[in-house]
């Protein structure tokens, strides 16, 4: 298929389920890009809102770049391996329907792979809008931190690699996974070409009551199918999944980040409902206590630091040795 590809086209794979009233800005995001070589494919999968009125109006505007395809609900992850069959392009990207691409995301992620030959694939950093507002910036993609620390990646993917990955495992997403499929892909990813970075923003991921990973999450038992992929991926390594199952860094890392988070919290607290002490609104007292409160606090965020990246250290000595064994 590599051959048959579209030369510089972006095939963007969008999965739809019940989100009429938010693949408009989806689509939109994606039309005004400023890389204008794409083709948006759509996979409805058995909606019963609105979402396949609204989907057939913009590919009736855009028919040059944009098909639609309906199935019955199957799930996300078979509605983007329906929407990979139907692609064309040199270049895979999957979105979220109720999730949107900055302005100028797919031009940075077709020049780095341009530019960067040795990379199969590349991400950016992801802004959380909605529920809670904040920059997502993840670490360089490695073996550790996409196992340990389930990084979801939504990275521009070369076909050539994909490929390569459904020769091996014989799909592109995993059909018998019910969550977490795309952080099972970029693991997955991982064990088959480079990763690059890009430190900047090319996503908007809005987290809202209406969010399937959200529905999923409650439908699913999430720690289960984390504990699947975890462990599946591990023995793909020849490493003993117990390893990580001995591996107390989790608790650590949430006793200090608690001690952290609520110092300054309990500070507030305490000098707000003693505001009428006298002794307790004195200079005297209340600045020395804060800065204490201040240090323990940063030292306890230092501790979490160096505490994870010790773990990491033994965690890839130990898969060094069972490669070796």
């Amino acid at each position: 298929m590599t051959g048959d590809a579209m030369k510089g086209v972006v095939s963007i794979l969008i999965p739809a389920y019940n989100y009429g009233h938010y693949i408009p800005e989806t689509i939109e995001s994606i039309l005004n890009q400023t890389y204008r070589n794409f083709e948006i494919i759509i996979v409805d999968d058995g909606s019963t809102d609105d979402t396949a009125n609204v989907i057939n109006k913009y590919a009736a505007i855009y028919p040059e770049k944009i098909r639609y395809f309906h199935q019955k609900n199957q799930g996300p992850q078979i509605a983007l391996n329906t929407a990979y069959n139907h692609s064309k392009g040199e270049y895979i990207f999957f979105l979220g329907a109720d999730d949107k691409v900055i302005k100028d995301g797919l031009e940075i992620f077709v020049d780095f792979l341009k530019n960067h030959p040795e990379y199969g694939a590349v991400a950016g950093d992801i802004y959380h809008s909605g529920i809670e507002n904040c920059i997502v910036m993840f670490p360089a993609p490695t073996n550790v931190n996409l196992l340990k620390e389930s990084i979801f990646l939504t990275p521009l993917i070369r076909r050539s690699v994909i490929e390569k990955m459904v020769e091996s495992d014989g799909h592109f997403f995993d059909p018998d996974l019910k969550y977490a499929e795309d952080w099972d892909l970029a693991i997955r990813l991982f064990e088959t070409t480079k990763i690059g970075k890009i430190d900047a923003i090319t996503l908007v991921y809005r987290k809202h009551p209406d969010s399937m990973c959200r529905k999923f999450a409650k439908t699913y038992d999430e720690e289960k199918w984390r504990s699947h992929i975890r462990k599946k991926h591990y023995e793909k390594m020849g490493v003993d999944y117990k390893i990580k199952n001995n591996d107390n860094s989790d608790i650590r890392y949430l006793y200090f980040g608690c001690v952290g988070t609520l110092l300054p919290i309990i500070f507030e607290r305490v000098t707000n409902r003693n505001r009428s002490r006298s002794w307790m609104c004195n200079k005297f007292y209340r600045c020395p206590f804060k800065i204490v409160c201040k240090c323990v606090a940063k030292t306890a965020n230092i501790l979490c630091k160096l505490i994870t990246m010790f773990n990491r250290r033994i965690h890839d000595k130990r898969i060094s040795q069972n490669k070796h064994t």
